[in-house]
């Protein structure tokens, strides 16, 4: 049987493949930075003045189950596909066209203003900082 060359490079790509693939993922999971790493020692510093922070571990404030058992779900289900009342405001929100001329001339004060979602125009100082995640490098 592994006289067929076939039959023997099938195998190791069946096996070879999936094997790399796991001891690849694993090792850039364990070392790449993205991923966490050792805390540094500012890091401690500011994790053992934290009021959860007891014992070397973080815990939670308030208690939370973290066990479900498989009668929970049929709940959960229907709680996720139920409309909740308080997802939408209960009257329309107004919505206000920043004045282009008003945004351009630099602010007195520090201004910021909401052009929705996530972006925002910071003035201070003459200074304009647009913040928005989007025009950040994607990882």
């Amino acid at each position: 049987m592994w006289k067929r060359p076939w039959f023997r490079r099938t195998t190791y790509a069946l096996f070879g493949i999936p094997i790399g693939f796991v001891l690849l993922t694993s090792l850039f999971m364990n070392l790449h930075p993205a991923f966490g790493g050792s805390p540094s020692k500012a890091d401690r510093e500011r994790f053992a003045a934290s009021a959860q922070y007891t014992g070397g571990k973080f815990h939670n404030s308030l208690p939370t189950t973290m066990d479900l058992s498989l009668g929970d779900y049929p709940g959960m289900l229907v709680k996720f596909f139920r409309p909740d009342p308080g997802r939408e405001p209960a009257h329309k929100l107004k919505v206000l066209h920043p004045d282009p001329v008003l945004v351009a001339r630099p602010a007195a004060v520090p201004r910021l203003t909401w052009f929705g979602h996530s972006a925002f125009l910071l003035q201070l100082d003459s200074l304009n900082v647009l913040l928005d995640p989007m025009f950040g490098p994607v990882p």
